[in-house]
């Protein structure tokens, strides 16, 4: 498969047994493919008795993993450390990134917290998708920071029930189930876009609620969710101060899905 992902010509090299192809091919399937050209990053996906063996053929990594799961993660990990040579500018984030009215909004916070959940229920609420766990982040952006597309599947640990009850035949690995961004009820947004809102995600048993917050605070909670920091000037830190002075942060207390995408869409509209 040779693919352009955020600019970038990339090969996955799959030497797979047919489903688990199928699986990795769905996770990236709403990628240009490319007919031709040259790869600058290549990544090599082959089993190896009951495991499979990821190589990164820009370096000497690899790593073997017996789960499907840790199979796409391992493949995703090398891609972006390929990306990372390639377009430097780029801020990687822990974060799932939707675009609403013109504009791009992040959701990040530390895992389990619900970021893809709820990135996949404001699909249902017109928010278009971008991306799902990691959102590229373009800071040498003349405007104010864009996030660049990057529409692998979206992941869910559990099935989030009606009315965000997942697509029939949703590839289900035994630990995960990833959405093709293909069957995201708001499409997909293929263009980059200014961000203006980010929201931190923390998990409450209690009513939804939202904060603003101040500059500060907001780049010390940031950057616990940048991914490639150590890449960046000052080890990320400027990264995150950049981040948290040209948008609007907001600390999101999630809980009930329906009321807390009431909340952030109200935000959004405002």
């Amino acid at each position: 498969m040779l693919l352009e992902i955020v600019g970038v010509p990339v090969e996955l090299r799959l030497d797979l047994d047919r489903p688990t192809h199928s699986l990795v091919t769905s996770n990236f399937q709403a990628f240009r493919r490319l007919k031709r050209g040259k790869p600058k990053v290549v990544i090599a996906a082959e089993g190896v008795d009951d495991s499979y063996k990821v190589t990164w053929e820009s370096g000497h990594d690899e790593a073997v993993d017996s789960a499907r799961d840790e199979l796409i993660h391992s493949i995703e990990t090398y891609l972006v450390m390929g990306l990372q040579f390639a377009r430097p500018e780029l801020v990687f984030l822990h974060s799932a990134a939707l675009e609403f009215e013109g504009q791009a909004f992040l959701i990040s916070g530390a895992s389990g917290n619900g970021k893809s959940t709820l990135a996949w229920a404001l699909t249902h609420h017109g928010c278009a998708y971008l991306s799902d766990e990691l959102a590229p982040v373009d800071l040498s952006s003349p405007k104010r920071p864009e996030v660049v597309p990057y529409p692998h599947s979206l992941n869910q640990k559990r099935c989030p029930g009606q009315p965000y009850q997942l697509p029939e035949q949703t590839p289900f690995t035994g630990w995960t189930y990833h959405v093709p961004a293909n069957q995201l009820p708001a499409g997909i947004c293929y263009e980059s876009r200014v961000v203006r809102d980010i929201f931190l995600v923390e998990q409450t048993p209690g009513d939804p609620a939202i904060a603003p917050l101040s500059t500060a605070e907001g780049a010390f909670r940031l950057y616990p969710n940048l991914l490639n920091g150590l890449a960046h000037e000052a080890a990320g830190l400027k990264a995150s101060r950049v981040l948290s002075q040209d948008t609007n942060l907001f600390l999101l207390m999630s809980a009930e899905l329906t009321s807390t995408c009431q909340i952030v869409l109200e935000t959004l509209k405002k």
